[in-house]
């Protein structure tokens, strides 16, 4: 592969990158949406091969050889990462136990620290005031009690009149 061959498919995967992502810009559906993504992952990597590509051909133009990027170490577990953190630990606190970095990770630590809720004291607790009594009625019914002050007392009470001189009963 010669030199312009490498940079002339470099440009294509430029515009092709470049075409599929006005294309996602464009989408109008979740599923095409996603569609789009894809094709532009694949562009992308396109684009990534041809760099490469160009790239080799530069330095063996100029005689160099391409640089192997190390490879990517993986990531601690947390457990490693715990372990770790245990270590340094006590390393730190062989070192010196009163030392500033020292007092302030401990107060970080108890500070995160779940506390309880401590309710205020509250000395003097009364009791809600009680709510007045009703008022009592003392109505009298007009067309019932007439002008005697005999009142009518709860349901069902009988009406008592005595007999009126003059009449038997």
């Amino acid at each position: 592969m010669t030199k312009e061959h490498a940079e002339l498919n470099r440009q294509r995967a430029i515009a092709a990158v470049k075409e599929a992502q006005a294309a996602l810009g464009r989408a109008t559906s979740v599923s095409e949406r996603a569609w789009l993504k894809q094709e532009l992952e694949s562009r992308q990597a396109e684009l990534a091969e041809a760099k490469r590509a160009l790239r080799e051909i530069n330095l063996a133009a100029i005689g160099a050889k391409p640089i192997e990027m190390p490879a990517a170490k993986p990531e601690p577990t947390i457990e490693e990462l715990a372990t770790t953190l245990l270590e340094a630990f006590q390393r730190l606190l062989v070192l010196d136990v009163n030392h500033e970095a020292i007092r302030a990770l401990r107060e970080h630590f108890i500070s995160e620290l779940p506390r309880r809720q401590v309710e205020p004291r509250v000395e003097h607790r009364r009791l809600p005031p009680k709510q007045p009594a009703p008022l009592k009625s003392k109505m009298r019914i007009p067309y019932l009690d007439g002008g005697t002050t005999r009142q009518v007392v709860g349901p069902g009470a009988t009406l008592y009149c005595p007999a009126r001189k003059g009449t038997t009963r």
